[in-house]
């Protein structure tokens, strides 16, 4: 079992990483835990957390921007957030019912692994929606990286440059993220009993002919789930659709979406 060490200020941040430094320890990066049994075998001998190291720094629903510090949840997050009708711009992956993490992921930890969830093909990578990073690197020096707004990078990017590095760059303190209005409804289709190869068919197609943005769509246990987002009106649920007619000798494609 390797040590332990909270931190709740970037400044224990730069004296952890100082100390383990000049002691030749190496340490090992975790926030909420959930991504532990992901990439190579842990090597180091003291653990440095950040989930006390929690808060939201500030938030301007105006304009779309959130900045909070390496250990938030992004539950909190996303709360704060849902009461002016805005939302991350990516899906965060949640580990929790696939491998049975005991905790809910930290926005240091989602920005570090750069995982998204199934929303990855429509609304793009974590990094995508990450303006900006503050973090302490392995001389304990602290770096800050990005800034505000979309367009805040002349020459090497760090702030995509540490998205997905897992802590090897640095230890993540803060991050700023962009937000995504909500949208006003969603509607979820299951088509049942496709089979795998006619569920992948149809997911792919529902990807490139729906009018609908998907938020969600998936294949598994041979049937096929969409989370379709938009306004009200135009996701009005329809209980038994009819086959779309496929190309001239193919076999019929998934249900088409009811007129808007």
């Amino acid at each position: 079992m390797s040590e332990a060490l909270a931190v709740e200020r970037e400044a224990d941040v730069v004296e952890a990483v100082r100390a383990a430094r000049l002691e030749g320890v190496k340490l090992d990066i975790v926030g909420g835990g959930t991504r532990a049994g992901l990439g190579r075998p842990r090597e180091g001998r003291r653990r440095l957390s950040s989930a006390a190291m929690s808060g939201i720094v500030f938030y301007a629903p105006a304009e779309m921007t959130l900045c909070a510090k390496a250990g938030t949840r992004i539950e909190a997050i996303e709360a704060a957030i849902a009461e002016h009708g805005q939302m991350l711009p990516f899906e965060p992956m949640r580990p929790r019912p696939l491998w049975d993490c005991g905790d809910e992921p930290t926005l240091g930890g989602v920005v570090a692994t750069n995982l998204a969830g199934p929303r990855r093909p429509s609304a793009g990578a974590v990094r995508d929606g990450v303006l900006g990073l503050s973090l302490v690197n392995g001389l304990a020096e602290t770096i800050r990286c990005g800034g505000r707004v979309m367009k805040n990078v002349t020459g090497l990017d760090l702030t995509k440059l540490n998205c997905g590095a897992h802590g090897t760059l640095g230890v993540l303190t803060e991050a700023t993220i962009k937000l995504a209005p909500k949208p006003e409804a969603e509607a979820t289709l299951v088509i049942p009993e496709l089979g795998h190869s006619k569920a992948i068919e149809a997911m792919t197609q529902s990807l490139l002919r729906r009018p609908h943005d998907i938020a969600v769509v998936t294949a598994h246990q041979q049937r096929l789930e969409e989370l379709l987002a938009g306004s009200g009106a135009g996701l009005v649920p329809w209980p038994e659709a009819p086959a779309s007619p496929g190309p001239s000798g193919a076999e019929p494609g998934p249900p088409s979406h009811p007129p808007t």
